[in-house]
């Protein structure tokens, strides 16, 4: 399938608890892909328990679905106002996946949103910023397990 065919085809929906696999699967290949040197705190199988038991039942979470197969190209997560996680497979990285969700995060969220960003993240914080967020604050890392210093973003 073509990038512009599957884009076509392409749905936001709610997670179903049947996709852990699948959004761990995605989670682990995005945090490698963008950050490889990144310092790892959690083992692939600590990652997948938490997004089982933690992150799907306790936040809003959304999938990017290509296809009739239903490829999940892309998850995001609500914390009420919060972008807990934003991913995409690496393979849909730059095909307008990330900004179809932010869309669909501000849709849910017209009062603002807010985010945290690893400082050296740059692809994700020029994502970010063309999708009109901006920068509110720095941290030197002492605030997350990576200790990775990191960036508080706000939209509107």
């Amino acid at each position: 399938m073509t990038a512009n065919k599957a884009l076509d085809d392409l749905r936001i929906v709610p997670v179903d608890r049947s996709d852990a696999d699948s959004v761990a699967d995605l989670y682990l290949a995005s945090r490698a892909a963008m950050l490889p040197d990144l310092r790892r705190v959690h083992s692939d199988s600590t990652v997948r328990h938490w997004i089982a038991t933690c992150l799907l039942p306790d936040t809003e979470v959304w999938l990017a679905k290509l296809g009739q197969e239903g490829t999940v190209a892309g998850m995001l997560a609500l914390d009420g106002n919060f972008v807990d996680q934003l991913y995409l497979a690496p393979a849909w990285f730059r095909h307008g996946i990330g900004t179809r969700l932010i869309a669909h995060a501000k849709a849910l969220r017209p009062e603002g949103l807010s985010l945290y960003c690893f400082k050296r993240n740059e692809a994700a914080r020029h994502f970010y910023e063309r999708q009109g967020f901006r920068l509110a604050l720095e941290r030197d890392g002492r605030s997350n397990e990576e200790e990775e210093p990191d960036c508080l973003y706000l939209w509107p």
